[in-house]
């Protein structure tokens, strides 16, 4: 876990990561959801297990889709469902 804390720190060093979230409109401190990105790379997707399966994910990826830095079960679903996202491990 030490390489990764090392990694995370980096990638949130990173110039143009963007962070989205959704959380509920009524109350902003209710998080539903995250992405983690930088331009057309994935980095990280979370959606709460109550709030999957309605599109919150979809809506949370970056528009520019091109590929995902780490091949987690989201990751690798998204490399089926969308051929031209690859994986890219040195984003």
């Amino acid at each position: 876990m030490r390489k990764y804390h090392a990694l995370l720190e980096r990638l949130l060093r990173t110039e143009g990561l963007t962070v989205t979230v959704a959380c509920l409109k009524d109350d902003t401190d209710v998080v539903l959801g995250y992405a983690v990105s930088t331009g057309g790379c994935l980095h990280y997707i979370f959606v709460k297990k109550a709030w999957r399966k309605i599109g919150l994910g979809k809506s949370l990826l970056p528009k520019d889709l091109k590929s995902v830095s780490h091949l987690t079960e989201v990751g690798r679903s998204l490399l089926r469902k969308h051929p031209s996202v690859y994986f890219d491990p040195f984003q």
